[in-house]
Order: C-alpha cells, then sequence, then structure tokens
C-alpha cells in the first residue's frame, strides 16, 4: 500500500523532545524507590514503591520519544499507585484485608478520590495528615485535573494531530505541556513523597543524626537535597510536630539500636 502523504508509520506528529537534567530526575526517581518499607505490616508493598518508581521512568522515557499523553498518563498511574500504598497500609486491618483481596480479584474498587474520603474518616495516620498539611489534598486534585484533561484529551492542545499546528494554537498555549512537563514530574514526586512518608516517618526519621547512628534497616534517609526541592524546610518542620513523627522518634531515641521491624 502507498502512502502519499505519511508513507506509512512516518507519522510527522510525533516530535521527540529532550528532558533537561534527566539524570537529576533519574537520581530522585531512584530516592524514592530507596526508601523501602520494612515493617511487617507494609513489607510486601515494596513491589508498588518499585512499580510507581518504574512508571516515573517510563513517563520520562515516553515524553522523551514524544509520546506526551502517555507520559502523562503514566504520571497518573505513579499517583494512583502511591495513594493505593496509603490506602492499603492506613486502614483498619480488618478493611485492609477485604479490600486487599478485591484489588486482587479485580472487582470493583475505589478511585483515588473515593479511598482518599474514606480515609479521612477511617485513616489511623491519615485523619491526621490531612488536617496538618491540607495542601497535600489540594495539590494532588489540582494535578489529577490537569493530567485527566490531557489523557481524555479534553480540548485541541492535546491532540496530535492539532498540538503541532500554530495556526490553530497560539505558540505560548501550544508548547505549554511540551515545555513544562518536568514541572508536572516535579509535582508527582512531591505528591509521591508526602504520601511515603504519610505511612511512616522513616525517610525523615532516619536523617535525624542521633537516630540513624544507632540505626538498622535497609531503608534509606531522604537526602537533604531531596527535601529542600520537593518537600521544603515549612513542611518538615510541621511534619515534626504531629504524632506521628514523634510516636516514632520518642520509640527510637530509647532504644540502644534501631530496629525497623
Amino acid at each position: 500500500m502507498h502512502y502519499t502523504i505519511y508513507e506509512g508509520y512516518d507519522r510527522p506528529y510525533i516530535r521527540p523532545c529532550p528532558i533537561k537534567n534527566k539524570e537529576d530526575y533519574v537520581r530522585d526517581i531512584i530516592t524514592l524507590e530507596r526508601i523501602m518499607f520494612e515493617q511487617d505490616k507494609t513489607y510486601s508493598y515494596n513491589e508498588f514503591l518499585h512499580e510507581w518508581a518504574q512508571l516515573l521512568i517510563n513517563a520520562m522515557h515516553l515524553f522523551e520519544a514524544g509520546y506526551f499523553d502517555c507520559a502523562y498518563y503514566s504520571l497518573r498511574q505513579a499517583i494512583e499507585m502511591a495513594v493505593l500504598i496509603l490506602y492499603l497500609a492506613d486502614l483498619p486491618d480488618i478493611d485492609a484485608k477485604d479490600k486487599w483481596q478485591q484489588w486482587l480479584g479485580q472487582k470493583d474498587f475505589p478511585t483515588s478520590n473515593s479511598m482518599l474520603n474514606e480515609l479521612k474518616l477511617k485513616g489511623k495516620k491519615f485523619q491526621e495528615m490531612h488536617i496538618a498539611f491540607p495542601e497535600f489534598l489540594a495539590e494532588l486534585r489540582q494535578l489529577q485535573r490537569i493530567l485527566n484533561k490531557l489523557v481524555h484529551k479534553q480540548g485541541f492542545f492535546y491532540l496530535y494531530t492539532i498540538h503541532g499546528n500554530s495556526m490553530i494554537i497560539p505558540g505560548k498555549e501550544q508548547n505549554h505541556f511540551i515545555l513544562d512537563f518536568p514541572e508536572y514530574l516535579e509535582k508527582t514526586i512531591r505528591i509521591i513523597a508526602m504520601v511515603r512518608i504519610f505511612i511512616d516517618p522513616y525517610p525523615l526519621l532516619l536523617a535525624e543524626h542521633n537516630i540513624a547512628k544507632k540505626s538498622f534497616c535497609l531503608t534509606m534517609p531522604y537526602p537533604e537535597e531531596f527535601i529542600i526541592k520537593y518537600l521544603g524546610d515549612d513542611f518538615v518542620e510541621r511534619y515534626k510536630k504531629t504524632s506521628l513523627y514523634q510516636k516514632y522518634y520518642n520509640e527510637c531515641i530509647n532504644k540502644q539500636v534501631v530496629r525497623v521491624i
């Protein structure tokens, strides 16, 4: 078959786009993957942790290859995976067991928003977290709203056949989701970094010198530069005042050796 315009699979709409500072983002994603779960209840969720890291890497590969909508879909999947872990880890045990079976059996399962709303009522830790950090849900829902519009191609901006046409879409709007992909990648990493310490505080707790020097565990702390880039001093100061952090800190500081179990 002869294609007079597009010559088979050589479509004109896919435009590869390199990501600046790509290695920095790879390092940040590896940081997220190294903050393992080691407590008995959450240890089995490490496969999910590896999955969200893989989804973030996938997003970068897809974006650089020119498949920008698929890249943003992968960001959305990473967020959904993080919320799933938080949901299963923070529900009361009997509820978590039932939901785990539903998830394994591919039965009807709540959406991310439904999971978070349920955690506001039942979550052992999230009840405090969503009050202490109202920006978390605000940022998450704003990011989900943007990702959903792009993934579902709600507007000419998100069509491959239109996206590069400056006659239809002004240059600034035309390039927004191309030029600003790193911004949305960073927002996704920030959300996941917060979710991780809503489950347990070890990524920040192990950054405390007096805890780290007597700790025996595989989990790595968030590096200082990661904390500055994605969480910020104000967030960390507020987090350290939560009962979740204080409980773990007091337990660790009074032990000869800290063993995460």
